[in-house]
């Protein structure tokens, strides 16, 4: 008896907690993250209103990174308030790689022997030179 009663609470826990796994999902998959070009500040603060949030303003530019869905984004394009938007995406480098070193090969491939700059390089690069 014990076991049909746990059982049936396993599956009515189930049943119960799937369909909601689900709306979240397609909650989630709704929502874009996207770049914005914008004509305006008038056009910047629709869009801001329309915008689920925020992720990033550029100070020279006049671009916004936005979270949003396809429904209001569908929206802001048809009233012509977005010049051109790209979906942010994010990539991660799958493989190490090891950086050469100076080596002898190196030094005479790019003629640093050669032109006897070896030490010149030491001495100084960037601001003061």
């Amino acid at each position: 008896m014990r076991k049909i009663l746990l059982t049936g609470m396993l599956l009515l826990a189930l049943i119960i907690w799937n369909p909601l796994s689900s709306v979240e999902a397609s909650l989630v998959d709704t929502e874009k993250r996207i770049i914005v070009k914008y004509h305006s500040d008038t056009s910047k603060s629709i869009i801001s209103q329309y915008a689920e949030a925020i992720i990033e303003e550029y100070e020279h530019l006049p671009m916004m990174a936005i979270k949003i869905s396809d429904e209001r984004l569908q929206a802001l394009k048809n009233e012509g308030h977005i010049e051109f938007y790209e979906e942010n995406q994010s990539f991660t480098i799958q493989h190490q790689f090891q950086v050469a070193n100076l080596s002898s090969s190196e030094l005479e491939r790019w003629n640093i022997t050669a032109m006897n700059v070896h030490n010149s390089w030491i001495i100084g690069i960037g601001e003061t030179v």
